[in-house]
């Protein structure tokens, strides 16, 4: 394995690291906020598992967090497949809602247009504005021919 190579791979253990401590620090806030010396403990961690010459980040990823990740793998992408799922049948739904509500609103502009231009012929302006108009909707005519 490369240098650069073996440099990616640490940073993606520290990232993966970094992710499984923030989500169980993040679960258990309220007990570990009441103990003395949390935060300076923390940052050391922290500080450990980043500094490359440490390997703090390898070896926690190795003893835990793999070992953790093997043992549940089915469970895991079980859930994982669930959730694609649920997400595709959300998205659909949400889809298919939205269709709807764009129909509907077509529809809506439509009948208004529709009506607006009734109104407008029934109207004894519409002549004389519809007189007014004629050599612009003539020129319109011959365009399209």
């Amino acid at each position: 394995m490369s240098i650069v190579s073996y440099c990616v791979l640490a940073r993606l253990m520290y990232w993966v690291v970094f992710g499984v401590f923030h989500i169980l620090e993040k679960a258990t806030d309220v007990l570990l906020f009441w103990v003395k010396w949390y935060y300076p403990l923390k940052l050391l961690f922290l500080i450990w598992c980043f500094l490359p010459f440490t390997n703090g980040s390898t070896t926690v990823y190795n003893i835990i967090v793999r070992p953790f990740f093997r043992r549940h793998q089915e469970r895991i992408d079980t859930s994982l497949a669930k959730a694609h799922e649920s997400a595709l049948q959300a998205t659909g739904e949400i889809g298919r809602v939205s269709t709807d509500l764009f129909g509907q609103a077509a529809r809506n502009v439509a009948r208004n247009m529709f009506v607006q231009q009734l109104d407008a012929s029934a109207s004894p302006s519409a002549s004389s504005a519809a007189g007014s108009a004629s050599p612009a909707a003539s020129s319109d005519n011959k365009k399209d021919k």
